[in-house]
């Protein structure tokens, strides 16, 4: 082996070994970036958890309002039937005083 081939074997191995320093620094940011991108999903992933619970609130809250309303509003028709029909029975009475 002669010494410029020894010397281009020395040269080749001192490359590859700083192109494999460069690759695990390469893999080492790319680890850490995935890390990041981790926390990040998870906190998105929290954030969509509170906002899809906060929905459910908003709907049951106004599922809520609605059968209030309703049920407000039946109570009001119930007792307009009620004056209606006693409206009715003195109009009826009076009719029949008159009458007789």
């Amino acid at each position: 082996m002669s010494v410029l081939h020894a010397d281009l074997d020395v040269s080749d191995i001192e490359n590859l070994q700083l192109q494999k320093e460069q690759h695990k620094k390469n893999i080492e940011g790319m680890n850490e970036a995935i890390t990041k991108f981790r926390k990040k999903q998870r906190h998105l992933e929290d954030e969509e958890a509170n906002i899809l619970k906060q929905k459910e609130e908003i709907i049951n809250m106004m599922r809520f309002q609605k059968k209030t309303r309703e049920e407000r509003q039946s109570r009001v028709d119930m007792r307009r039937r009620l004056l209606e029909d006693l409206f009715q029975e003195d109009d009826v009475e009076s009719s029949t005083r008159k009458a007789g």
